[in-house]
């Protein structure tokens, strides 16, 4: 499953022996030094880099980048090995971006077909979330290379706005805005990122639950985002962003907790006079209700919200309803329910009297 992913361009102007003592685009650095520390901070099984190839394939994980290949005077890194040198730029810049954060775990590096298809890429993904209990997923490319008349394919009207649609999805954590990012468009563009974003939208998706071919939404605020850099130098956009996943609620084994339904709300006041749990809402508003007025227990409210509580026994008329002291003072009585959810949590302990 993934815990972690991070977006990061790959130019070959990362490698800091081909710009030799002057400090190129040091906020670019940075920023990719933060997503990557940010992926081995949380702490992966392994770490899968992910960029854009001739073919999709894996490669050799003690693979380096030939730095040689980008400059005759470049000399290969102080881990790298002849014989396992040669990753393509994508790959060799994340792993070097691994090595240059302290990373010394497992590492996976996968390549993507330029070209391929978007299910494609969403199905890597789903087979990247899968191949450990904890997934990081660096996801390596380039936005356009159009955004300017000096830019490595002149200038596009359409590469602004393609990029920016890019930022706000990962912005957004919107992968079905990911997953549906045109390659053709892409290609034109120049646009190497596209599969790996897509990939990363796979991966990311895995963890709603739908198929490997869909990017499934997730729930708000499961998904959290942060884009580091966004820029456009020498005409190329450079994205860099860390995303990760928040861990859903425990199910604790005395406690249930119950998505509601506004629709479901109008027996709500009626619910569980007689069940030997105490029943407490917490509104996603924030705004609590101090208790419940006429409960009455009906075997038809039980079961329409799939309550789950221990066996009932006699006990007060009256449920004793309260919220955490750290929420927001309650509505004005009477006033209308301010949320269209709400979750029920059920915790055995002895009847109270009504609270007033």
């Amino acid at each position: 499953m993934i815990v972690a992913a991070a977006i990061c361009p790959c130019p070959p102007l990362l490698a800091r022996e081909l710009t030799g003592q002057a400090e190129v685009l040091p906020e670019l650095r940075a920023a990719c030094a933060a997503a990557v520390g940010s992926l081995a901070a949380a702490g992966p099984d392994v770490i899968v880099v992910a960029g854009p190839d001739e073919e999709t394939g894996s490669w050799d994980p003690d693979g380096r980048l030939d730095t040689a290949a980008y400059a005759p005077a470049g000399v290969l890194g102080p881990r790298a090995d002849r014989a396992a040198a040669g990753l393509p730029l994508s790959l060799g810049i994340g792993a070097r971006l691994l090595d240059e954060a302290g990373y010394t775990g497992p590492r996976a590096l996968r390549g993507i077909a330029a070209l391929a298809a978007p299910d494609d890429c969403l199905r890597l993904g789903h087979q990247v979330a899968g191949v450990a209990p904890r997934v990081a997923l660096l996801a390596m490319g380039d936005g356009s290379a159009r955004r300017s008349v000096s830019a490595p394919g002149y200038l596009d009207e359409r590469a602004a706005p393609f990029d920016a649609a890019v930022e706000r999805a990962v912005r957004d954590g919107d992968l079905a805005a990911l997953a549906a990012l045109d390659p053709d468009l892409a290609a034109d563009l120049m646009a190497v990122g596209r599969p790996a974003w897509q990939v990363l939208a796979g991966a990311l998706g895995a963890a709603a639950g739908d198929g490997p071919s869909a990017a499934g939404a997730l729930p708000p605020g499961r998904l959290r985002s942060e884009v580091l850099y966004s820029a456009a130098p020498f005409g190329v956009a450079y994205l860099v962003a860390a995303l990760a996943l928040t861990p859903l609620p425990a199910v604790g084994s005395r406690s249930m907790t119950v998505s509601w339904i506004l629709e479901e709300m109008s027996s709500l006041p009626k619910m569980c006079s007689t069940c030997a749990s105490t029943v407490r809402l917490e509104m996603n508003s924030r705004a609590p209700i101090s208790r419940l007025d006429s409960p009455l227990a009906t075997r038809r409210a039980i079961s329409r919200s799939r309550l789950v509580s221990t066996a009932a026994r006699p006990r007060s008329p009256s449920a004793a309803v309260s919220s955490p002291s750290a929420l927001s003072p309650p509505a004005p009585p009477g006033g209308p329910l301010a949320s269209s959810s709400a979750s029920l949590t059920t915790a055995s302990r002895p009847s109270a009297a009504p609270r007033e």
